[in-house]
């Protein structure tokens, strides 16, 4: 590529290197830029080794009729006119995938161009076409040319967390008065909605005002209301007998507040209590005091504050991590068990929180957790809200998908002789009666949970990727969406930022779908064939002609009802060999001359072996280890994903500091090595015992 402010008149191919000469050079020495992959320019033509001639390939872009497709610099509306913008997003459609070779742009000229008269423009005739391309070339596009790299931690410095106060979520108060008070009746629908941060719901430094406040009051007050008529069931005493104000105050505040209650607290919810203050009755008092405790602050926020160490860094101490483990792995108030462990300083070392987080994942909300966990990461919590054809109990089917989904996830976390191979890669998942009928599986009710579901043996799905759940959610009403699926994984699975469309390009599928009706309807047309058809010859193709529509072609063997299929609806054979471009944390955009292409390609055939891929393949194993990590982290401190990622993109959101993000993924980097060393379960153990989560500082933000 030429320096700036040269004029381009030349290319030359010599042993797989691009050279471009410019007006300054008078010979094809010229200085060149190399791929960090072999570029095989071998072909049918003899195009190979011609000095292409730019002059002369403009006049054959009018002659040879490329104009009329593709416009006079490259680019056409979706209605098929002629777009006068310049051709700046698809400078490396200058290499193209041709069976499993990479070829260069003049041979996939004398190959394939133009449209259906392939063959017409070879030697010379490619070579000149070629070099006019390559006029066309941009110094910059604002798709900055990216190394391919992989998550690292950037910083050797220590990785503190943000001291903070955490809101509970509606779900997390509706189980903590159950489980201090047991009541039971629904609170969720009466308080203010939730910060949701990233995709989890994570009140991260959510603040109240009076109107919001105002729903906490009354809803403590009405739970007290309901505690004041069977005082005997939560304390085993009732108003007016000796020392039931105590037992309030004493036994049950603490466990409210978390923590051991100051002086000043007990003596002045003591006095409440007994109806001293106010000339209450006992009765009376209780009441109003457990209705205070119930929306006050020390109760309605978690603390994670710290206290200020000798080395003028905040430590967690024992009753903030008490409430960390329990919060975290159960989604409640911490049991008596765990505050006494607080007490005891059993909570102040790596090691006795590593303990204590083993014993916590084996509750039962542990993995009503998890699966809340993994709907919302990869976005099918939403599933049962949707439309799909070609069933009348779509609902009942969703629900049982997400619980699938779950206890796959469940079962790949928290056996402690799972490994990351068992997330996206197992011989197994689990079904009821109604969903195993749904796939065509066999079902036995033998050693059956009590919901009906069961274990069974499958070599076509399983794991969190090749899930109904998530195959339907990632589809159209009527078929499977090869787009939509791609971007998840990249997105989800791989925590690769897939920006928006770029600005200016607008995909008329209306008048693309009235332009091109007789290709799309063809009985022969196929996913992917209206796919490419849409979004080639625009912008769009940096990311789709390598990025999205290979990976999601993939995927094509499961239709949007989450069954494994080998035909379309047309009747077409489903075939879903393809190549898995760019698997690094910077995305490789196919007009980066730089970008690295495997050799030998990281193909797959089907979505149960890209799971294997993901598993099984080093470069993609630990882009898709480092992401389910940084899931964790996102979920565990509140912190939005995106400030986890290596990504400069304006993401229209405030951001933390560079600083605390790199705390942050230096830890994410720990996490990520005892996933790949000690396997998932150590992986959860790990995450009270991060230095971002045993440790605080204040952070500008």
């Amino acid at each position: 590529i030429p320096s700036a402010g040269t004029t381009p008149v030349s290319v030359v191919f010599t042993g797989g290197t691009t050279s471009t000469s410019s007006t300054t050079s008078t010979s094809s020495s010229t200085s060149s830029r190399s791929s960090t992959s072999s570029v095989d320019t071998g072909s049918s033509s003899s195009s190979g080794n011609l000095v292409g001639d730019a002059t002369r390939g403009k006049s054959l872009w009018t002659t040879q009729s490329c104009v009329g497709c593709h416009g006079v610099d490259g680019e056409k509306n979706a209605d098929g006119t002629v777009a006068y913008a310049p051709l700046n997003a698809n400078r490396s459609a200058y290499r193209h995938r041709m069976d499993t070779q990479d070829r260069s742009l003049r041979d996939f000229i004398a190959m394939w161009m133009p449209e259906g008269n392939g063959g017409s423009c070879t030697g010379q005739c490619a070579a000149d076409l070629e070099a006019y391309i390559f006029t066309w070339r941009q110094p910059s596009d604002g798709i900055p040319s990216k190394p391919a790299t992989a998550f690292s931690c950037p910083s050797t410095a220590p990785s503190y967390g943000q001291r903070t106060l955490r809101l509970l979520t509606k779900a997390e108060y509706q189980r903590t008065v159950k489980d201090l008070v047991n009541y039971t009746d629904d609170v969720i629908s009466r308080l203010p909605d939730d910060m949701i941060s990233g995709v989890f719901v994570n009140n991260n430094n959510l603040q109240i005002d009076k109107t919001r406040y105002s729903s906490y009051l009354g809803t403590a007050e009405r739970i007290a209301e309901n505690v004041a008529t069977r005082w005997n069931a939560v304390l085993s005493c009732t108003p007016g007998t000796s020392g039931c104000a105590d037992k309030l105050i004493n036994d049950l505040a603490p466990r409210v507040f978390r923590r051991p209650l100051t002086t000043d607290e007990k003596t002045a919810y003591l006095a409440v209590a007994k109806g001293t203050t106010g000339s209450r009755t006992e009765a009376e008092g209780m009441q109003i005091a457990l209705a205070a405790m119930l929306s006050s602050p020390q109760f309605l926020y978690r603390s994670e504050i710290g206290d200020l160490s000798s080395s003028g860094v905040y430590k967690l101490n024992g009753y903030e991590m008490a409430t960390y483990l329990a919060y975290t792995f159960t989604g409640s108030t911490p049991s008596q068990a765990l505050l006494t462990a607080a007490g005891n300083g059993s909570l102040n070392t790596a090691a006795g929180i590593r303990t204590q987080a083993a014993s916590l994942l084996s509750s039962a909300n542990t993995k009503l957790l998890l699966t809340d966990f993994v709907n919302r990461w990869l976005g099918t919590e939403n599933l049962t809200n949707l439309s799909r054809t070609g069933t009348t109990d779509f609902v009942n089917l969703a629900n049982d998908m997400k619980a699938e989904l779950g206890k796959n996830f469940g079962n790949a976390l928290l056996d402690s002789t799972s490994t990351f191979g068992s997330l996206y890669n197992p011989n197994y998942t689990y079904v009821n009666q109604r969903l195993a009928t749904h796939y065509g599986l066999a079902y036995t009710n033998s050693g059956a949970d009590s919901d009906g579901f069961v274990r069974v043996a499958t070599s076509e799905r399983g794991g969190i990727l090749a899930s109904g759940a998530f195959m339907s959610r990632y589809s159209s009403n009527s078929d499977s969406n090869l787009i939509t699926r791609a971007v998840a994984v990249r997105r989800k699975m791989m925590c690769q930022d897939i920006p928006e469309p770029p600005s200016g390009v607008s995909l008329d599928r209306e008048a693309i779908a009235k332009r091109d009706a007789e290709f799309f309807n063809s009985p022969t047309t196929t996913q992917l064939m209206i796919a490419n058809r849409i979004t080639a010859g625009t912008t769009c193709s940096n990311c789709h002609a390598e990025i999205i529509n290979p990976l999601g072609a993939g995927m094509e063997n499961f239709d949007h009802l989450g069954r494994v299929r080998t035909s379309d609806p047309k009747g077409n054979a489903v075939k879903t060999t393809t190549t898995f471009f760019s698997p690094y944390q910077q995305l490789q955009f196919l007009n980066d001359p730089d970008r690295v292409i495997h050799q030998p390609a990281i193909t797959f055939s089907g979505a149960k072996d890209l799971g294997r891929t993901i598993v099984e393949h080093p470069t993609v194993s630990a882009q898709a280890q480092t992401c389910l990590a940084t899931q964790f982290v996102s979920y565990s401190s509140g912190i939005h994903s995106i400030f986890l990622l290596d990504t400069d993109r304006d993401v229209g959101t405030q951001r933390i500091s560079k600083a605390e993000e790199n705390a942050y993924r230096c830890d994410i980097a720990d996490l990520t090595q005892v996933l790949n060393t000690r396997g998932p379960r150590a992986m959860l153990e790990e995450i009270p015992a991060l230095e971002s989560v045993m440790y605080r500082q204040v952070w500008a933000r």
